[in-house]
């Protein structure tokens, strides 16, 4: 009967030491567990921050000329340089514009909020599309276009087919997304609006295009590198 007691209270011992190790090991389970998806909601609260914070370069104009003319309007040749999606620039564009302030008037996509958060590779940022400058002393009828109307942007070759066919629908419909709330509901896009940067644009200075992932387009000045100043001067320079 003893050695019969003695088995019972082992069992019992093993039994409570078996459903002591069960409880820890689930605790302990479920805390590593608990803090592997506190440590993933960091990081993607840290990327969501850090896209919501980043800007993208997408063109820089530098002013190669300016003078007045005998009326007194000032005339300035500028270059522009856009880039293509993946980062590439493309042949800059000459244009000269009339007046003392530029405008840059661009189109802009800003798509819902869920899909900047979850960092959609369709709709994960906002979108632009330069469209044309003009100066103040102009018409906005006289701006230059910056892509020929009817014909591919630059700005699409070279970047994924699935963002460029994609991002080619919304410019073709562009303002019946601005103007056909349902429409633009089933695209995922929040607002489609037009936009425009302006300021009297001096030599000597960089300027810089970028668009936050809000869709807001920043200008912002900078002076010319000294490799830029000294290519502009070999350039004017009779050959």
């Amino acid at each position: 009967m003893v050695r019969n007691l003695a088995k019972l209270i082992f069992l019992a011992c093993l039994v409570v030491a078996g459903s002591v190790g069960i409880y820890y090991y689930q605790t302990r389970s479920a805390a590593e567990r608990k803090i592997a998806a506190l440590a993933q909601q960091n990081q993607e609260l840290e990327q969501l921050v850090h896209r919501l914070a980043s800007q993208r370069r997408i063109a820089q104009v530098l002013v190669t000329e300016q003078n007045r003319d005998a009326d007194g309007v000032l005339h300035t040749t500028l270059l522009f340089v856009e880039e293509t999606r993946d980062g590439r620039p493309l042949s800059p564009q000459r244009i000269t514009v009339l007046g003392d302030h530029i405008y840059i008037d661009a189109l802009v996509i800003k798509f819902e909020d869920e899909y900047i958060k979850s960092n959609d590779a369709l709709r994960g940022q906002s979108i632009a599309l330069f469209d044309k400058i003009f100066g103040s002393a102009q018409k906005p009828e006289q701006a230059t276009h910056i892509d020929a109307p009817g014909r591919i942007p630059e700005i699409y070759r070279g970047t994924d087919a699935r963002v460029s066919n994609f991002e080619q629908s919304l410019w073709r419909g562009f303002w019946d997304l601005a103007q056909d709330p349902k429409l633009a509901a089933s695209q995922g896009v929040r607002v489609a609006r037009g936009q425009s940067v302006y300021g009297p644009l001096t030599p000597d200075q960089l300027y810089t295009l970028t668009i936050r992932p809000d869709g807001n387009i920043d200008m912002t000045v900078a002076p010319v590198p000294a490799v830029f100043r000294q290519a502009m001067k070999e350039a004017a320079q009779p050959h």
